[in-house]
Formats: structure tokens, C-alpha cells, sequence
């Protein structure tokens, strides 16, 4: 059974050396085309392998939208056609044309298209460790990216995400060798924690090194008088205390405690208090610190609604920030993202109401004409790729469309 939570699913029956060789025709063809609404971008790039799948499982919706349904979507059997995801095409591309297929691409695609195809070649995990090296690389820090990444995942996805950052290489299928890009001799050899300690400072560096080293909580047990103690502590913290030095009860009681525990706090502040927890970090707190804290709490109580602020917010204001936008969609497409869209169409940010697929028509710049409105909620791959021959072809090496169109088609889904 499928699960409407999410747009992506795994496809039986999936002929990998077919699609290794469809792809090698459009690349040949130069149609650059064909990609946004082919199923070579509405493929699983989850891997069948019961490690991967536990590492990446996502509770957040089970108390929310009925556990009985994601749980069979998490839990369910291996079998033949699951394995055959975009990911193992790689391996009979290499094999058939002596080439990487990301190698391939990446010759063929630029710009923002060149991002968010080449983010649709990885697994999650492999995806999240690229973008937390590309946030550590050079000299500034992209602080905006490590705080999503490691304020909203799952204890279970941080202790994977630690224990192959600093690897050679990353998951993959039996006959795939891809390289994970960390071989800066600044990181080669460095932990995580070290790496994040490096290049950050303060309260917020201590949150994000006790995150990574596995300090948060992954079970399921509640207790409610220890829930009104910590509601209590975090009413006590104020400023004052904090530049004490000896760090805030915020950092504890949100760095360890498991998302069931930290809902019933947050309860008993508000009776304890008179106001959100979320004002009161507003308050308390200011910079990278204030958003790691509400990343947090947003993941915490909506992960969902969460997920849709951090849409709006990569799309708001003067310039799209486009690796914020492919890292949710691409990251979320076989999770929860039908549940954000729903999020992104109702919340209050959104005062017209527009679906988040019509946003992203309004806000990524396109030259040409393409699929449009053709791209639906009941997708179907096929006659959406033949109709394509009647539309406008777009100028010389514009792949704004290409970009804006494969977003609409992983919203779109592939059922």
C-alpha cells in the first residue's frame, strides 16, 4: 500500500539498463527537455537495505496523521521491484557507456537545474551530508543550512548522518563507487562535532555539537511531572542567567529530550507562563541561536508546518534562495510532502492561498513556455513527455524552466 503523505514512491517492475539507456538518448538528443517530466526524475532514491530505511525513518507523523498507515509505509517488505530506484541506474550506466552518470549530467545541466538534478542522484543520507560539507566549505558558514538540517532530523538520521560524515564513501549499491565529496584536508580526517565546533561559537556551537553527538532522546516515553520541573526551569532562564557562561536549560532540556517529552514542556510552560514557547525564545534569544531553538520547537510540535515556513521562506522577498528550496522539496518528497503542501496552502503566511506549486511558478524566472499547467496533482509521465513536442523550446542554454518544471513534477508525484 502507497502512502498519500508523500509524492515519490518506489515502482515495481522498474527496468534499470532501460532507463540507463533512455537517459543516454536525451543527453545524445541534447533535449535537456525530457528530464523535468520524465520518470527519471519521479524515481525512489531511497535504497533497499533495512540499515538505510531504519536510519531514515521519520515518526514525526504518527501522533498527527495516524500512525497505523505511515507505519506500513515504513515497515514494509523488500522486495525486487522496491530496490529498482533511481539510484541503481547508476551502476548499468557505468557499465554501458564506461561514464558516470552524475559525471554525465553535470556536463549537461548548469545553473539551479544542475542542483536539483544532480540532488535527485543521491540517497537522503548522501544528500545531507553534501549540503552540511558545502555549509562548512570556504570561508564563510552557511548557518541557515546546518540549523535545518541538524535541528530538524531525527536522532536516528543525526547518528547516521555522524557516523558517515567523515567516510571515504557513503552508502551505496554493490556496484556503484561514488565518493563523498568531504576531501578537504580540513575535514578529511575531522569528526563532525569538530568540524561544526570550528565553525561555529558560542551557546549555538554547544547545541549543535551535543545534537550531532547523539545527546537527543529517540524514544517514545513521556513523564509529566519532569515535563512541568523543566517547564519551570525554562520560565527561571533569562538573560541574565544566560551569559552566566554555564549555558541555558534551553540548551539541555531541547538538545536531550525525545519529541513526545519536549510536546507535554512546551504544554506546561504555555499554562506555566501565559505564552508560547516560541515567544519566549524570541525573546530570550537572538541570531543563529534563536533559530536553531525554533527550528527545533517547529519540528517538535509541526514538523510539516515547519517544513512549509522554510518554503515560503526560501521563495520570499527579493531573490529565490534556490538550494534552500530544492534541499526541502527533494529532501521531504518521499516523506511528507503532500502533508507541507497542505501546510503551505493554509498557513497564514499565505494570504492568497496559492498552492505551493503555483508560488513556484510566480517566483523562479522562466523565458519560455513549458508543461505549465499540464503539470497536475494526476500526473501521468507519459503524455505530458509526448505533448512537450508542440511546446516553445527554450533559448539557447536557459534551464530556468528545466528547474522550475522538475520541481512541479516531484510535487506533481509519479502514481
Amino acid at each position: 500500500m502507497t502512502s498519500s503523505y508523500y509524492p515519490i514512491h518506489e515502482k515495481a517492475g522498474f527496468d534499470a539498463d532501460a532507463y540507463a539507456e533512455k537517459i543516454e538518448r536525451a543527453l545524445r538528443a541534447g533535449d535537456k527537455r525530457i528530464f523535468p517530466v520524465s520518470p527519471f526524475c519521479l524515481l525512489s532514491r531511497r535504497l533497499d537495505t533495512a540499515r538505510e530505511r531504519g536510519e531514515w525513518r521519520d515518526d514525526s507523523m504518527l501522533t498527527r496523521y495516524g500512525g497505523q498507515a505511515h507505519r506500513r509505509h515504513q515497515q514494509r517488505p523488500a522486495s525486487a521491484g522496491e530496490r529498482l530506484s533511481i539510484y541503481w541506474v547508476k551502476g548499468p550506466y557505468l557499465r554501458r557507456y564506461g561514464k558516470e552518470l552524475d559525471a554525465a549530467l553535470d556536463k549537461k545541466f548548469s545553473g539551479d537545474a544542475e542542483l536539483l538534478i544532480l540532488a535527485l542522484m543521491k540517497t537522503p543520507l548522501a544528500y545531507d551530508l553534501e549540503q552540511l560539507e558545502n555549509a562548512m566549505k570556504g570561508m564563510g558558514t552557511d548557518e541557515n543550512t546546518l540549523i535545518e538540517i541538524i535541528c530538524s532530523r531525527t536522532p536516528d538520521q543525526l547518528k547516521a548522518i555522524t557516523a558517515h560524515y567523515n567516510k571515504s564513501t557513503v552508502i551505496t549499491p554493490p556496484t556503484v563507487i561514488s565518493s563523498f565529496p568531504c576531501q578537504d584536508p580540513k575535514h578529511a580526517k575531522c569528526p563532525l562535532e569538530k568540524a561544526i565546533a570550528g565553525d561555529t561559537s558560542g551557546e549555538f556551537k554547544d547545541l549543535l555539537v551535543a545534537l550531532v553527538g547523539g545527546s537527543k532522546d529517540g524514544g517514545h516515553s513521556t513523564n509529566d511531572v519532569q515535563a512541568k520541573d523543566d517547564a519551570i526551569r525554562l520560565y527561571a532562564d533569562g538573560k541574565a542567567k544566560l551569559k552566566g557562561g554555564a549555558g541555558s536549560h534551553f540548551l539541555h532540556i531541547l538538545a536531550t529530550q525525545n519529541m513526545y517529552q519536549l510536546r507535554k514542556v512546551f504544554a506546561e510552560f504555555e499554562k506555566l507562563s501565559g505564552t508560547s514557547i516560541e515567544t519566549a525564545i524570541k525573546k530570550e534569544f537572538s541570531g543563529d541561536l534563536e533559530k536553531a531553538y525554533l527550528t527545533i520547537v517547529g519540528a517538535t510540535v509541526n514538523k510539516q508546518k515547519f517544513f512549509a515556513e522554510q518554503l515560503h521562506a526560501s521563495m520570499k522577498g527579493f531573490g529565490t534562495r534556490e538550494n534552500d528550496l530544492v534541499r526541502v522539496i527533494v529532501a521531504r518528497s518521499e516523506v511528507d510532502l503532500n502533508l507541507i503542501r497542505e501546510e503551505f496552502l493554509h498557513a497564514d503566511f499565505n494570504k492568497g492561498k496559492k498552492t505551493l506549486e503555483d508560488t513556484i511558478k510566480l517566483v523562479i524566472a522562466t523565458d519560455y513556455y513549458c508543461i505549465g499547467t499540464a503539470v497536475t496533482d494526476d500526473f501521468d509521465c507519459a503524455p505530458v513527455v509526448d505533448s512537450l513536442i508542440s511546446y516553445r523550446t527554450p533559448p539557447q542554454g536557459d534551464t530556468s524552466g528545466v528547474f522550475r518544471d522538475t520541481l512541479l513534477a516531484i510535487c506533481a508525484g509519479n502514481q
